[in-house]
């Protein structure tokens, strides 16, 4: 007999499939109803939960789930009636746990996978042509040029931001509501970023960062090169913000950056639109800091089973809907440089994009 806790887990996952169905099929409720209205009156009060905890959620919560799951084969073997029939109650009761989770997770953030596609929310469904890219490579070079002598640099000659994680998440999560603000979209300011234990093996696994939607907590690794954490900050900040797609949180962080008030961080958001390859134009400043953030990521990104990590990240992707896995971060870049294009190419430079559309 299916104890009434395991039928409850087990109808809470059903309600899952139903309720991803319904919105799949109406993407309009999905954006109006849940992404902006529903999501963000839930994560107001998660952030306020994650906030309170003196630690970084990421990790512990896996520790967790593993820790019930042993704890449902051990009591169930315990208290087994049969050798054999032991076994299938055990099946049920993870499956209502699963189904739990699954539900806790769709209404705290996974429902934002079927909210509007980027191309729709920013107005981006048009192709760059290889003049239209080297028009915006031209222009982003010459405003990196004019910037990086301008800035402080370290003992290596980089440019050093002499921000702690405090500082530039207060500064991150200012730009990036100005940002939301000005687009009509819901920005949630409350939650704080956190350093994840165990970083050095998190990052040296590829995972720099991640959002744990439980609690409304964002989380990257501090061994994270210093150039490059204002655009991992305002990554899981988008996700906090109802962007679940990769593609979708590498977008709002470009743009977060490109618009922000701060000239490093302008500056950075520059540089990740050229998707790791210097432009030959860039000056010496802008030589020396492209080497020193690829110089860091080599050394952080050094164990041989990072192909795990990316297989289950790829999994995941595609299992919420986003067809590309893992490849969809490097689509949110591409919509970057269709954005850049859009709105910080003038228009006399060359193509425009309604005529790029046809």
């Amino acid at each position: 007999m299916i104890s009434r806790l395991s039928q409850l887990g087990l109808g809470l996952g059903g309600l899952s499939v139903l309720l991803w169905t319904l919105l799949a099929a109406n993407p309009d409720w999905a954006e109006f109803i849940y992404a902006r209205k529903i999501y963000p009156f839930i994560t107001s009060y998660l952030s306020q939960l994650g906030n309170a905890l003196p630690f970084a959620v990421t990790g512990w919560i896996y520790v967790f789930g593993t820790l019930v799951f042993i704890y449902i084969v051990v009591s169930h073997f315990m208290n087994r009636k049969s050798k054999v029939f032991w076994v299938v109650p055990t099946l049920i009761s993870m499956l209502a746990f699963t189904g739990t989770l699954v539900f806790l997770l769709c209404v705290t953030f996974m429902f934002n996978h079927l909210r509007y596609r980027e191309e729709k929310l920013f107005d981006l469904d048009f192709e760059l042509n290889e003049t239209m890219y080297e028009q915006l490579v031209a222009i982003s070079v010459a405003e990196a040029n004019r910037l990086s002598p301008t800035f402080p640099k370290d003992a290596r000659g980089c440019t050093d931001l002499n921000l702690d994680l405090e500082g530039m998440d207060i500064l991150v999560k200012r730009e990036q509501t100005n940002f939301l603000d000005t687009q009509q979209l819901p920005a949630l300011f409350e939650a704080n970023t956190r350093y994840f234990y165990f970083s050095d093996v998190w990052s040296g696994m590829h995972i720099s960062g991640q959002y744990q939607p439980l609690v409304g907590q964002p989380n990257i690794a501090s061994a994270v090169p210093m150039l490059s954490r204002p655009v991992i900050i305002a990554h899981e900040r988008a996700h906090l913000n109802g962007f679940a797609s990769e593609a979708g949180a590498n977008l709002v962080a470009i743009q977060t950056l490109l618009h922000a008030s701060v000239d490093q961080f302008r500056y950075l958001g520059l540089i990740e639109l050229w998707q790791g390859e210097l432009p030959e134009d860039a000056n010496d400043a802008v030589r020396v800091d492209h080497e020193c953030i690829i110089d860091d990521w080599a050394q952080i990104h050094r164990y041989k089973f990072d192909f795990i990590t990316r297989y289950i990240n790829d999994y995941y992707l595609k299992l919420a809907g986003q067809n590309d896995g893992v490849e969809s971060y490097n689509r949110g870049t591409m919509l970057g440089l269709k954005y850049y294009y859009k709105h910080f190419v003038p228009k006399n430079a060359g193509t425009d994009t309604s005529s790029a559309n046809n």
